[in-house]
């Protein structure tokens, strides 16, 4: 019974990421490329659509363009470039893969907008809720890759995409994963909120830097209700660079998750 096992009591874990760790899982799997190579494509999340993805690469290419004038190889880094024989490796990819890699859910759910992603179906225009989950099992969350790829095609992209999933029972395990990190406002709409204040006091962010973002979660009262069988993920925007976990997962995970590298900074432990 999971339930009884040892090790099976809930822990929770609230963290920063530590990006050279990120960066060293997406060595593992690159086939070429260099340092630039490794440091890029850290900023896609499920939760946001092509359009939003591809707005955010097209800033990225700005600001490179205007902070090395006349580089010619300025957008052909793997972020931008077509020709590059890595599969695109997000952090949220690299933190699904391994998450649930060490918890080894039966099934594993992460929730996925599907503006943008189904072809002339749903578009940033369509009013509702269209957010919804992926199924994986262990073959498909084998490694950050195919998490990516499930993305493109909103589908298991294991060897046994097509197979049956496991039959619901009362020893089941399953974990859920959600990424908020792209509802953060970021810098152009900032900066547009800024220049459309035409008084000082319209706009009292002015002078305001964040520091730290934390997502409201009553972790405690999850943890009092969450069956033991269960886990769960939160990604999320941490600050102005940073990328944040709030994490609940069995005891018996715990060491290996406070001694692998992937924590930057523990801001909470319970």
């Amino acid at each position: 019974n999971v339930e009884e096992e040892e090790g099976s009591e809930l822990r929770g874990r609230i963290f920063t990421v530590n990006k050279h760790w990120v960066g060293n899982v997406k060595a593992m799997y690159m086939t070429e490329g260099n340092i630039e190579d490794v440091c890029t494509s850290t900023l896609r999340s499920p939760m946001m659509t092509k359009a939003s993805l591809m707005e955010l690469e097209r800033e990225i290419q700005r600001n490179d363009a205007n902070d090395n004038p006349g580089d010619n190889n300025i957008g052909r880094s793997s972020r931008s470039s077509s020709s590059s024989k890595n599969a695109t490796q997000s952090t949220n990819d690299i933190l699904v893969s391994f998450f649930w890699k060490l918890v080894r859910p039966n099934i594993g759910l992460m929730t996925v907008n599907f503006r943008g992603r189904l072809d002339g179906i749903l578009t940033s225009d369509h009013a509702g809720n269209y957010a919804n989950p992926i199924p994986y099992t262990d073959e498909d969350y084998a490694n950050p890759i195919l998490i990516r790829q499930s993305l493109d095609t909103c589908r298991r992209a294991g060897s046994n995409m097509g197979g049956v999933l496991p039959t619901p029972h009362s020893d089941l395990t399953f974990s859920i994963v959600t990424n908020w990190s792209s509802f953060r406002h970021g810098r152009r709409m900032i900066a547009d909120e800024q220049n459309e204040a035409t008084d000082e006091n319209q706009n009292w962010t002015n002078n305001l830097q964040m520091v730290r973002h934390l997502p409201i979660i009553f972790t405690q009262g999850m943890m009092a209700r969450m069956p033991k069988r269960m886990t769960f993920l939160v990604i999320f925007s941490c600050g102005p660079e940073d990328v944040g976990c709030v994490l609940i997962a069995p005891e018996r995970v715990m060491g290996e998750l406070d001694t692998c590298g992937v924590m930057n900074e523990l801001i909470a432990k319970f």
